[in-house]
């Protein structure tokens, strides 16, 4: 499946609440630990997790794709689990690394590429997303 800035929205829309507002959406991944690095040298890049991801006004929505980039699960964060979002340049600045610290003490490791091919708004909707994680959170 191609994705599309519509094929985005129809996939994001059935996960939003009734008092949630739709604000951006993006492409991004989660690349394999040091440690699969490590254990599976270049085999560890099928261990990439790839996600379609909507950021609203109350909470983040990761759906996972799949190999076909078919939407294969979903899960709903809401931001008052944040307890802070760090963001830094990928390599190059070809993107940006997210590094969200929920209370729970897991951390979601996200790089969301500039560019995404079919997504017209992929590099708009990431700097307008680092500016409302920094307006959020000060940083």
């Amino acid at each position: 499946m191609k994705i599309t800035d519509e094929k985005i929205e129809q996939i994001l829309a059935p996960h939003y609440s009734e008092d949630e507002l739709p604000v951006y959406y993006c492409h991004g991944n989660m690349q394999p630990t040091f440690k699969d690095s490590l254990l599976l040298g270049v085999f560890s890049s099928f261990k990439t997790k790839f996600f379609i991801l909507g950021f609203t006004s109350q909470s983040l929505v990761m759906v996972k794709l799949d190999l076909m980039s078919n939407p294969k699960e979903t899960t709903v964060i809401p931001y008052r689990e944040f307890r802070d979002v760090q963001i830094s340049n990928l390599f190059l600045g070809l993107g940006k690394k997210l590094h969200i610290y929920l209370y729970d003490g897991k951390v979601i490791k996200l790089n969301l590429s500039k560019r995404a091919g079919g997504i017209k708004k992929q590099q708009e909707n990431i700097e307008n997303i680092c500016t409302m994680f920094e307006n959020k959170w000060g940083k």
